[in-house]
């Protein structure tokens, strides 16, 4: 049984959700030197192998998802930020 995704929309997104969907992935997914081997092999050994590669297959599109929305959300903040950004170093190159 998979947790229902919650729907976030709009700029003012709901964080709570978001951080209960990333504790929905191991820890161990999480690492910043992650090793693909040990969980491959996990997948290739489990008793079900079709059962452990579709619950990765569910952590990746819920996670994919949840990023999608927070770049929909803060895609224009993030573009304004990044030409203001630009917008001054050409002003301290120029002067």
């Amino acid at each position: 049984a998979h947790a229902a995704t919650p729907v976030l929309r709009g700029p003012d997104l709901d964080w709570e959700s978001i951080e209960r969907l990333c504790a929905l992935v191991p820890e161990t997914f999480k690492e910043t030197n992650f090793d693909t081997v040990p969980h491959v092999s996990e997948v290739l050994n489990a008793r079900d192998p079709r059962s452990a590669l579709a619950q990765l297959r569910t952590w990746q599109s819920t996670l994919e998802g949840a990023v999608d929305e927070v770049v929909r959300a803060h895609h224009t903040s993030f573009s304004r930020s990044i030409q203001n950004y630009a917008d001054v170093v050409h002003l301290f190159e120029d002067s």
